[in-house]
């Protein structure tokens, strides 16, 4: 399986939604999201990169104390909200370089704005590859 938005999201939604002071296992939350154990780890460690939360391990077991940035973030719409808002940016990008194309009229600036233009339609289709 693939770690993707929504499954970020999810599993964002899902530690909000409990109380942590018990500790979690591993072997047993992974299931509900259809990942493996070391997934379900790797994105807990990604969280606590990004300050959403502080890990504390055990040979069997995770603590975790969740901070507010977490909360802040899935309030804005988590992860989803995130990807969907660099994609509407992009698509914005492109707009505005192919207006620039239209109205300018010096060849050495049209040719300029149309690599600029290539590159905004790349890193788009990109995206949607990666969807």
């Amino acid at each position: 399986m693939i770690i993707t938005p929504k499954l970020k999201d999810d599993l964002l939604s899902n530690l909000l939604d409990r109380d942590l002071r018990k500790g979690l296992i591993p072997e047993k939350e992974c299931l509900s999201f259809g990942i493996d154990p070391c997934m379900y780890v790797s994105i807990l460690e990604q969280f606590e990169d990004m300050n959403f939360l502080s890990l504390s391990k055990t040979k069997s077991c995770i603590f975790i104390d969740v901070k507010v940035d977490m909360h802040d973030f899935f309030r804005r719409g988590g992860f989803v909200a995130q990807e969907e808002l660099l994609k509407a940016n992009i698509e914005k990008l492109g707009y505005e370089i192919d207006l620039l194309c239209k109205h300018l009229s010096a060849p050495e600036f049209l040719d300029k704005a149309k690599t600029i233009s290539i590159i905004g339609s790349n890193i788009l289709s990109s995206l949607a590859f990666f969807r």
